[in-house]
């Protein structure tokens, strides 16, 4: 049988070409797209990293506590809340826009029509719930007011996050990564000093998120209209498409939705069998761990829309081997925070978060080795929902998280925080392995190759390096953890260097480089 990923001896001469000017702009799309996602969630979470290290301090772990299960809640409920509408716009979006007015306006209008309707009702019926949740779930009657609070949010985040997914279409990212993470991040910090600087304790970390999901909505609307006027013309009218696009969104809710309780889920249940302060501490050590996460999903955020217009033109080829790149460049970024993470854990959570947190630092190295697996096998997830395969992945999903809840009951109160951590990372990894097992059998993919050699020549010397450095006994943890993450980066990077660059990195290299030049050159005109 024919390898569908490789072109035909007959016209092979032609594919190679036309394919290699293809594959070149598409790299550089990546590159610049990913770069902009990448730059918005690291300074995005930057700053919610901020805050929750400011609400840890200022409330203490108890108070921290509470808001990092109404956090939990919050984020979960903004993956339930779209009903997997975001992942239908770009797959109906990218395939109507520029190409049909009327499929387009339908999509958009319809997917954001059906994300209000959810969101608002399971905003009022949390509200409704919140009294009960708090006092037979959680056992706690202060979790009413932080229920409460968080609510009205689950109806914002639902209709942001499907307007962000639309924007993603032009693969454009600055539009997205403004309003998933640089604006909710920056205005919920600035908020929360105001108030807490006000007299307001635990309630200005409440009020603080709110209004800053409430600026998002709003800024969305704007971006929206001005990247699709057209859309808002009386004609065409838009195209009846609620079954198609339901039909389509209801399994990627589920499998998105059952994707993140697996990572989430583990919190709530620390917080059911486990008092408040281990929450707290739990909280801190799964922030810094998720860092893998926000880089896959930074690659993700561009290769997404990508995926679906080249499987819809049949070009299969060049979806390889950006399914190859993408993976590639995501463990290149990952592999030296994983090394920071699993060499140094006490200092990093004890610069960041307290000396008192640093009793995390077993969890963190935990959870670490899960979200590397998540990087290590590319954006598998989507690679499946994009080409047709969305309801395997549903069941995949689905089996994982069944499988996550029942290990976490069993082990956390046996063995508390590790066993939660445990029952989540072999989760975690168990998902995206069977998922890289799906990619491979179903549409033939396969993320490694010989040029992933170097890259783990260049991690053992990294982590040698960091480990012979352990023996100078630094008393500072600033300064330990800021020699780890020197010289885990720089011997990286270097040894990278030396083995050389290969074909796509030299494309990737020159684009960056053009953009840098370009900006000096425009910073050096507007001086003049």
């Amino acid at each position: 049988m024919q390898n569908p990923t490789k072109p035909t001896k007959g016209n092979e001469i032609e594919t190679t070409k036309s394919g290699s000017q293809w594959t070149e702009t598409a790299l550089s799309r990546l590159a610049s797209g990913t770069g902009i996602a990448l730059f918005g969630r690291i300074f995005g979470r930057g700053f919610l990293i901020v805050g929750q290290i400011l609400i840890a301090r200022f409330l203490g772990p108890e108070a921290f506590g509470l808001y990092a299960i109404g956090w939990t809640m919050l984020q979960m409920g903004g993956t339930i809340a779209p009903l997997g509408l975001d992942k239908a716009a770009i797959q109906y979006a990218t395939r109507y826009w520029q190409l049909d007015l009327a499929g387009l306006k339908g999509t958009i209008f319809q997917s954001l029509g059906l994300s209000t309707a959810s969101g608002s009702i399971m905003a009022l019926l949390l509200c409704l719930a919140a009294f009960p949740i708090a006092h037979d779930f959680f056992q706690n009657p202060d979790m009413t007011q932080v229920i409460r609070w968080f609510a009205p949010a689950f109806a914002l985040i639902s209709v942001t996050r499907v307007i962000a997914a639309t924007t993603r279409v032009t693969q454009t990212m600055k539009y997205a990564t403004t309003l998933e993470d640089v604006l909710p991040s920056v205005a919920s910090l600035v908020l929360f000093i105001a108030l807490y600087l006000l007299g307001f304790q635990l309630t200005a970390a409440l009020g603080s998120v709110l209004t800053a999901y409430l600026l998002s909505f709003i800024l969305g609307i704007f971006f929206l209209k001005r990247l699709f006027p057209e859309v808002f013309s009386r004609y065409p009218k838009a195209t009846w498409m609620v079954r198609e696009i339901m039909s389509f969104s209801l399994p990627t809710w589920l499998a998105g939705a059952f994707t993140m309780f697996i990572i989430w889920v583990n919190r709530l249940l620390v917080g059911v069998f486990r008092p408040e302060a281990d929450v707290g501490i739990y909280q801190a050590s799964s922030q810094i761990s998720l860092l893998f996460a926000l880089i896959l999903s930074a690659i993700t955020y561009v290769f997404s829309p990508m995926i679906a217009n080249l499987f819809h033109r049949g070009k299969r080829h060049e979806l390889q081997e950006l399914f190859v790149i993408s993976t590639k460049w995501g463990l290149y970024l990952s592999l030296p925070v994983f090394i920071i993470v699993i060499t140094a854990p006490r200092e990093l959570l004890t610069v960041l978060f307290g000396q008192i947190y640093q009793v995390g630092a077993p969890i963190l190295f935990i959870l670490a080795i899960g979200q590397l697996v998540n990087v290590a096998s590319g954006s598998v997830g989507w690679m499946l929902m994009m080409t047709g395969h969305h309801i395997k992945w549903f069941w995949t999903t689905t089996a994982m998280l069944i499988s996550s809840v029942i290990i976490n009951i069993i082990l956390t109160p046996q063995i508390g925080l590790m066993g939660a951590a445990t029952a989540t990372s072999l989760a975690v990894c168990s998902l995206y392995i069977i998922g890289l097992v799906q990619v491979r059998r179903h549409l033939g993919f396969w993320p490694y190759d010989k040029r992933y050699r170097k890259m783990l020549l260049a991690s053992i010397l990294s982590v040698g390096v960091v480990i012979a450095s352990r023996y100078l006994n630094l008393d500072n943890p600033a300064l330990r953890l800021t020699l780890t993450a020197t010289l885990a980066i720089g011997v990286f990077g270097i040894g990278l260097f030396i083995l050389g660059f290969d074909e796509e990195e030299g494309v990737i290299l020159r684009h960056i480089g053009r953009r840098m030049f370009r900006n000096v050159t425009q910073e050096k005109h507007v001086n003049r």
